[in-house]
């Protein structure tokens, strides 16, 4: 309350006054911020820019270097193409440390180069090799190429590692080291330890082992079956097999240690190998003392698998028929009624029907049987071979006698074919033809007595 003075006035509105910018001032403000942004961007693309050009280079560099191990691997090829040696051993590696080394090695490539050079001139074969690289890696002065070759119109890959040295790239021996890193396919019931090289080999494998399990717990109990692990590895000195250490690892060698097909990476001889072993770790189940009837069944069912996973013809006659008549479930019964003394009657069991009415082809048994005689004149097994024939009728134990009496057939026995007869006189007769170490054929006949197929002549 009271009169304001001017000069009261006049302080407060100066003081009000000096509260806001001066245009000029927040002009000048923005102005530095804008200065201080645009710099602070260039100096940004200033970074990018030089890493970008380190980069650009970096890759030009790594592209050089690739573009270098893929012309001398196309120069070595091209080297084998033509004979021309001296081209070819130019490139391998030496070791200036080390005459005796480079020797070898030296030695080790003339034995390949003139491997190739037979190859190419053998007539009966047709070999082009291509040059074309499929996939190359370096890592720091490692190289690996990958290369095509196709032999009698099968295409095939080659694995060679190369060391950069300052004159370029050299040829060197096969570095197991640098086969990629490790990898894993994981399946149900089963695993795939490899490393990058053999990508499509496990690929291969992965696509296949379920329909192994499929159809080998179709025959056997998997019940409480641990996981069963396939490991592919580079070691060329590496047998193939179940593992030591853990009896369900499967231990196979690289197919790229040598020669790879690229059309089944999962190759017929590699696929061969693993069945066999795969069916055998199962067969441990089936203990029989060979030449038995035991013996026969468990190596038909086991080779019936390896056909089914290969598909490759085994010669399982019996088992194959018997599956296609009466269902793969026919295999699991059997294995109920097997035992080490189990007999051929066996299969009524487990077909539910009579021997001489069974659907089945029975060349390999009677092969078997024919064979197991031979082998019981060479033990002079006198009992056991006795047991094989019809001693119930006096030609059949006659012809048994002068067989026994002289030397055993030259060769294994072949069965061409064989037929079920039932004689008027209401014998049932299984009536053979067949050939011995590929000489000519002779009729056999087995007579079914007491539910088991016995030599009547």
């Amino acid at each position: 309350m009271g009169i304001k003075l001017d000069w009261e006035i006049d302080a407060r509105r100066g003081s009000t006054l000096s509260v806001g910018e001066d245009p000029q001032s927040r002009r000048q403000r923005r102005a530095s911020q804008f200065r201080f942004v645009l710099a602070t961007l260039a100096l940004l693309a200033l970074i990018i820019g030089m890493v970008g050009a380190v980069v650009l280079r970096l890759r030009e560099v790594d592209g050089t270097i690739e573009r270098l191990l893929r012309e001398t691997a196309a120069a070595e090829v091209t080297a084998l193409r033509l004979g021309d040696q001296t081209a070819f051993l130019n490139v391998q590696w030496q070791a200036l440390d080390d005459p005796s080394v480079t020797a070898r090695w030296i030695a080790q490539q003339t034995q390949r180069f003139d491997a190739y050079q037979a190859l190419m001139q053998d007539p009966d074969r047709v070999v082009n090799l291509t040059g074309r690289v499929l996939d190359t890696a370096i890592d720091g002065q490692n190289g690996r190429v990958h290369l095509e070759e196709i032999i009698d119109g099968v295409p095939y890959a080659q694995v060679w590692f190369y060391w950069r040295f300052d004159e370029g790239w050299r040829h060197v021996p096969t570095a197991f080291s640098f086969w990629g890193e490790a990898r894993s396919i994981q399946g149900e019931g089963f695993s795939i330890a490899y490393r990058e090289v053999d990508a499509l080999v496990a690929a291969g494998i992965a696509a296949e082992l379920p329909r192994w399990l499929s159809l080998t717990c179709a025959v056997f109990d998997c019940a409480g079956l641990p996981e069963v692990t396939v490991e592919i590895v580079p070691d060329e000195t590496l047998v193939a097999g179940w593992s030591s250490g853990n009896s369900w690892q499967l231990r196979l060698p690289s197919p790229y240690i040598a020669r790879a097909r690229l059309d089944q990476p999962f190759d017929p001889s590699l696929r061969l190998k693993a069945a066999t072993l795969w069916v055998d770790r199962w067969l441990t189940a089936f203990s029989a003392q060979a030449p038995s009837d035991a013996a026969f069944l468990r190596d038909a069912i086991g080779g019936y698998l390896i056909q089914q996973f290969t598909g490759i013809d085994t010669g399982s006659h019996l088992i194959s028929s018997l599956v296609d008549a009466y269902g793969a479930d026919v295999l699991r019964r059997l294995r109920l009624v097997f035992a080490p003394q189990t007999s051929i009657g066996a299969l009524s069991l487990a077909a539910n029907e009579p021997l001489d009415v069974l659907r089945v082809d029975w060349r390999d048994f009677l092969a078997y049987r024919l064979n197991a005689e031979a082998e019981w004149i060479n033990q002079r097994a006198e009992s056991a071979f006795y047991a094989l024939y019809d001693t119930g009728s006096p030609a059949a134990l006659a012809a048994a006698q002068a067989r026994f009496a002289g030397a055993p057939p030259l060769g294994a026995a072949e069965v061409a074919s064989a037929v079920v007869e039932r004689t008027a006189e209401g014998a049932v007769l299984l009536r053979a033809v067949v050939g011995v170490g590929g000489g000519a054929t002779e009729a056999v006949t087995f007579r079914l007595v007491g539910g088991d197929w016995k030599r009547a002549s």
